[in-house]
């Protein structure tokens, strides 16, 4: 009976204890799903062959390169992926919510935020930010010839001065990339892709 008074004299009030057992029933539901909840000094990395899943916290994260099929990235508010390459050719990848930026600090031909060289990925909500600057050149977003996306709802902006597209499709059929209910907001056109709607 010791035991159990001890561990009665307990500091944390009803709130803390209800909000460590949801904590720990989040955490539990994501290792279930095999999610991957990343800090900003943690890579993006493939652990499955296929179905890889990503919770990208908030701050400055790093570049990745993802060749899994079928997985699933997902950004909270404020995850920002800044001044880094990032290579996808998976098949099947969705990515949502997430801040592609190049900051005023990046070199000024650094060249597209995302480069897709490969399979087909589903851009959702996401933003693809340069700097308003003189400087910046090159494209926001490169789709390879044979690689598929579709930007649902995505934001491009702000308006550049010397970009040459916003999404530069270098494949010769336009309906391999869709571009649904975005917002261009960057002066520049698209190359080569299926638009159906999009606010400038």
């Amino acid at each position: 009976m010791d035991w159990f008074r001890e561990l009665q004299v307990v500091s944390a009030t009803p709130l803390d204890v209800h909000n460590q057992r949801k904590r720990d029933d989040d955490q539990r539901v994501q290792a279930s799903l095999g999610q991957q909840v990343l800090t900003p000094q943690d890579p993006v990395q493939e652990t499955l062959t296929r179905g890889n899943a990503w919770l990208l916290g908030a701050g400055d994260h790093g570049g990745f390169n993802l060749k899994a099929p079928y997985g699933f990235l997902q950004g909270v508010p404020g995850s920002i992926i800044k001044d880094s390459n990032v290579t996808l050719e998976a098949e099947g990848l969705t990515i949502e919510g997430v801040i592609f930026l190049a900051s005023a600090q990046q070199s000024a031909n650094a060249g597209a935020l995302v480069s897709v060289t490969s399979g087909t990925v589903v851009f959702t909500h996401c933003l693809f930010l340069k700097p308003q600057s003189g400087t910046q050149s090159g494209d926001f977003v490169i789709i390879a010839d044979g690689a598929k996306a579709i930007f649902i709802g995505c934001q491009f902006g702000p308006t550049q001065a010397n970009g040459q597209y916003a999404v530069n499709h270098l494949g010769a059929v336009a309906t391999d990339v869709g571009i649904i209910g975005c917002s261009n907001k960057t002066g520049l056109a698209h190359n080569n892709v299926t638009t159906v709607f999009e606010v400038t």
